[in-house]
């Protein structure tokens, strides 16, 4: 389609485009870490009436997922010029599992007219404290991307909840 950037693709059962989204539903990025699954794969392998063995998981764990997205005024275009926190995946000592899906890299334009996701952060860990505590890590960790984001924004909403609070202080 030539498009850059995250974005859904809801195709119909009679094979017409019944919609296009951006980014990829954070509901399903929760899924995949809590579970250990890939959900583009099932969706593939049931839409292909597939046989073959059931993918294997683990056993649930607490998930949590955050979107970067730039905050650039609407209509106002930008240029990453600095890395995203995008593909790649890591496991952290303490068994929290990391992923992150950017899509966008260095020299690529941002129209000032599309949804400003710029990457998609998730982690699996034993309680929800330790996954918050990863995604704030990496959002801070940011280097300079050469687009104004929410990164500071959502990172502190992590703290917090890795602190076990839901809500900020009075």
């Amino acid at each position: 389609m030539g498009w850059r950037g995250l974005v859904t693709v809801g195709i119909a059962p009679d094979g017409a485009l019944a919609e296009v989204a951006a980014g990829f539903s954070l509901d399903i990025a929760v899924l995949e870490r809590a579970h250990g699954v890939d959900a583009v794969e099932l969706a593939l392998r049931s839409a292909e009436g597939a046989e073959g063995p059931e993918p294997s998981g683990r056993e649930g764990r607490a998930a949590v997922a955050a979107q970067l997205r730039s905050t650039l005024p609407p209509g106002t275009a930008g240029r990453v010029t600095g890395r995203l926190p995008g593909r790649h995946r890591t496991t952290a000592p303490d068994d929290v599992d990391v992923v992150a899906v950017d899509g966008y890299e260095p020299g690529d334009r941002l129209d000032g007219w599309y949804d400003a996701l710029l990457a998609t952060v998730s982690a699996a860990a034993p309680h929800t404290r330790a996954a918050a505590a990863a995604l704030s890590d990496v959002l801070s960790a940011l280097p300079e991307t050469g687009l104004p984001h929410d990164g500071p924004e959502v990172s502190a909403v992590l703290t917090r909840l890795a602190a076990g609070r839901s809500v900020p202080a009075p």
